[in-house]
């Protein structure tokens, strides 16, 4: 068969304007798609990455100001020596108010004599001029020291096998809430007279959560305390002022020969007495 003479009716192997627009549409179309999936992909991985990070902060001026601050404290002297190098630690630094501020900061810490974690309060980033004005150091034995009255706030203790059992995260929480909350109550009773006549400085306080829960009044509750002169068992009914202040109303001291005294004679503190119509101090 012959080819057509006709040029018109031979077959095209150009595309047609109307062809190459829908070739060009389609590519252009594609890689958008593709950049957009990239970079839609890309920004969900950062929002998610960037949101599961600790706040960031200016930590060499936190640590600047930490050693500044803490230069001749006794407690670290002590322990310590001095400051030789501090480096925040930003997952265990915590928020403690409405507006997730982080003003609980965390710092590991060495000098000449040792090494540990300090704790520490008030620090500002933004405030050369701030200052700490409550916080521990946790030495690597385990001993945890109150950073201004050098009192032992606790101490290692020995396992009971040698595969002792791991404390769950709400355990250990437990007792953070529950050392803390002793905390407040040695501040609002180290200068009591009755305490300081008969237990002496306060050395160590420990939460009673068995005694605490035999309580029929649901605002007192037990402690164990070890003092320079003696120790015993403190029953307390316990109003919570804030955050930082508990205001013990009313409580019994035992001492270990037995000998019992009243903190506050005009306001005795017995076993049938009614809750107190403040909000009673919850349990941590």
């Amino acid at each position: 068969m012959n080819a057509p003479d006709d040029p018109s009716e031979r077959p095209s192997s150009r595309f047609e304007p109307s062809d190459k627009t829908c070739l060009i549409v389609g590519i252009v179309a594609g890689g958008l798609g593709s950049a957009f999936l990239l970079c839609g992909g890309g920004c969900l991985f950062l929002v998610f990455y960037y949101r599961s990070m600790p706040v960031t902060t200016d930590s060499d001026e936190l640590e600047r100001q930490l050693i500044v601050e803490l230069a001749g404290n006794q407690v670290i002297e002590e322990h310590l020596g001095r400051i030789r190098s501090a480096e925040l630690d930003m997952w265990a630094s915590g928020e403690d108010d409405e507006a997730g501020a982080v003003s609980m900061w965390v710092f590991d810490v060495s000098g000449p004599k040792g090494s540990g974690i300090l704790t520490v309060h008030g620090l500002d980033p933004d405030d050369p001029n701030s200052g700490v004005d409550w916080g521990t150091l946790q030495l690597d034995n385990g001993d945890v020291y109150d950073l201004f009255t050098g009192r032992l706030l606790a101490e290692p203790q020995p396992a009971e096998s040698d595969e002792p059992r791991a404390q769950t995260t709400t355990e250990t929480a437990a007792d953070d809430g529950f050392a803390e909350f002793a905390r407040k109550v040695r501040i609002d009773l180290e200068d009591h007279p009755v305490i300081r006549e008969h237990v002496g400085e306060i050395e160590q306080i420990t939460y009673d959560e068995t005694g605490s829960l035999a309580e029929p009044d649901d605002i007192v509750f037990v402690f164990q305390l070890t003092g320079s002169k003696s120790s015993g068992t403190l029953r307390a009914a316990c109003i919570t002022v804030s955050n930082d202040e508990e205001d013990v109303t009313s409580g019994e001291l035992t001492l270990e020969n037995g000998e019992t005294f009243q903190l506050f004679p005009d306001n005795p503190l017995d076993d049938t007495a009614e809750p107190n119509s403040a909000s009673p101090a919850p349990h941590p």
